[in-house]
């Protein structure tokens, strides 16, 4: 799947880039989440004025969707305990073809509202013929790239003023 994981010492790193937030609530969007390791990074970072948070997680991975959801839950239990609520939803679906949408024209401004998004996004080459380039074909030009489709669906699912932070 072109996985490649996060160390805990960059997705504290990852994290301290994309917490300076003033918001009381946040949506976070992590795709391509693997263990959810970025998305618990960036709650421990979170300043304590954040009151509630949703997470939307996706993970192809059935193993690593698995992990996500304990991490996530872990990770809901802990901010909890320190007065901030939370939720989350582990997509088991393919995040290009679920939001390759957003990149569409006229769509290209209704955004779902993600104050943050947060990833190490998979690597490797597509086929033009593959249906994720297909789904992004407004901005697959030459030989396209998962990690490209998945830097820009990101940026297309941000509020405006959104935070992207990647790899």
């Amino acid at each position: 799947l072109g996985q490649y994981f996060t160390p805990v010492k960059v997705a504290r790193l990852m994290a301290e880039l994309a917490s300076g937030t003033t918001c009381e609530e946040l949506r976070i969007l992590e795709p391509g989440s693997g263990a959810a390791v970025l998305t618990a990074a960036l709650c421990e970072a979170l300043p304590s004025t954040v009151r509630s948070i949703h997470i939307d997680a996706f993970e192809l991975h059935p193993e690593l969707a698995a992990l996500c959801e304990e991490t996530l839950r872990f990770t809901a239990a802990w901010l909890e305990e320190r007065g901030t609520a939370c939720s989350f939803t582990v997509h088991r679906k393919d995040f290009v073809l679920e939001n390759a949408s957003c990149l569409r024209a006229e769509l290209f401004g209704a955004r779902k509202g993600y104050d943050i998004a947060i990833s190490n996004p998979p690597y490797f080459k597509l086929q033009k013929q593959d249906p994720r380039a297909r789904a992004a074909a407004e901005i697959v030009h030459g030989q396209p790239n998962i990690y490209a489709l998945f830097m820009a669906i990101m940026a297309g699912l941000l509020k405006d003023n959104g935070t992207m932070v990647t790899i």
